[in-house]
Order: C-alpha cells, then structure tokens, then sequence
C-alpha cells in the first residue's frame, strides 16, 4: 500500500461532509500529515524525540524567607551544595526543580539562564541548564517579589563536552 492509498477513501469521507474550501484545506491536510506520517524517510530513519531526563538533580526552594537548596531525587556526584550560604556547583544540562513553598507568590529570576514567572505557594517548575558555555559562570538569582531575597549558582562545563 503506498502512501497515497492511505490518505484515499478517509479522505473522500471527511471532504464529503464539509463545505467547497473547507474540503479543500482538509484534503490538503490529510493527506500532508499521512504522507509525513506514514512514510519513512528514504534513508529509512524515523524522527526522534531528544531523550532528556527531567528528573531533578537539585531543588530550589523559594518561601518567604528567602531560599534554600538540597539534593533532587536524581544522584549526581558533579553536584555539590556547600554548607552555608555558598553556591551549590552542577554541569551543563543539569535539571533543577524550583519549588514555592512559600505562603504567596515569589517570582524566581536568573537573568538569561530561567524565569520561573509568577508562582502561586505550591507550585513548581523544571529548569534544564543547557547554556552553552566553555568556563564556569556564576549565575545570579533573585525573588523579583523580594529582591533582598538572593541566591547564586555555580554552571560547569559538561566533562569531556
């Protein structure tokens, strides 16, 4: 069966039941999306999804107070959160979770690295650091809502990347 055998007698069905260029358009469209669909490349490779995994290596919290960082539930050893006020390290692509434990709303900034956007208490969001950098940068961030509130974050090179 070739691609536009496929496309054919649906196709017909759904044109009949629709208006002159409204069966034109979907014409158009169905048989686009089952000849992208159901047709291989011809070098016989199929389109991938990059394989990303989105579970936290580190988690920020935001809450009234200020800050706080821990350990997400993925382990790293190239993570490192220093005692103190000093700033945890982690690598490029490294996956954080930012998390309002607050009472209100914080909103997290890290110039060109996230913006969490407003953040209702209990909510969260996933960040991927995936800056292409070749030295290690200082990443400055702060609550929008409370600008005394500060953290940083150290961003590594991948090793060997």
């Amino acid at each position: 069966m070739t691609c536009a055998d496929r496309a054919g007698p649906g196709t017909r069905l759904i044109a009949r039941r629709t208006s002159g260029l409204r069966a034109g358009l979907t014409l158009v469209a169905l048989v686009g999306v089952a000849t992208l669909a159901g047709c291989p490349s011809p070098d016989g490779r199929q389109p991938t999804v990059s394989s990303v995994n989105f579970t936290p290596k580190l988690v920020l919290e935001v809450n009234d107070e200020g800050f706080d960082w821990r350990r997400g539930p993925r382990e790293d050893p190239g993570v490192t959160i220093p005692e103190g006020e000093r700033a945890p390290t982690v690598d490029r692509g490294t996956v954080i979770n930012i998390v309002n434990t607050g009472q209100r709303e914080h909103w997290v900034e890290a110039g060109k690295s996230f913006d969490s956007g407003r953040m209702k208490p209990g909510e969260r969001m996933v960040v991927a650091l995936t800056e292409e950098i070749t030295d290690p940068k200082t990443i400055d961030i702060v609550d929008r809502d409370s600008p005394e509130h500060k953290t940083q974050l150290n961003l590594v090179p991948q090793p060997g990347g």
